[in-house]
């Protein structure tokens, strides 16, 4: 069983989901970030579950998509390190962290 760790940039993307959401609907929003937490707890049993991220050519960089938003993820050892949660239609740097 693989830890899952968050980076703070990732933390700091998904309190950003939360408080645009937040705008339209509290509750919509506390759902849909609870939701969002209980989909990358598969990373811990299934770390390999996503794919390799496209712009990047190392295949310990995966993203798995929890729609619209990308969740990137590093596997390093025993670890699952979330490196990121951000809108499909943002760009992600040209290099892994």
């Amino acid at each position: 069983m693989a830890k899952i760790i968050w980076s703070d940039e990732a933390l700091a993307d998904l309190e950003g989901v939360f408080q645009y959401l937040s705008l339209g609907s509290l509750v919509y929003a506390e759902r849909y970030v609870a939701a969002a937490y209980d989909r990358v707890q598969i990373l811990s049993q299934h770390p390999k579950i996503g794919k390799a991220v496209d712009e990047w050519q190392d295949q310990n960089f995966r993203e798995i998509q929890y729609f619209p938003y990308r969740v990137i993820y590093e596997i390093r050892g025993g670890a699952v390190i979330l490196h990121a949660f951000i809108h499909s239609r943002r760009a992600i740097p040209e290099t892994p962290p």
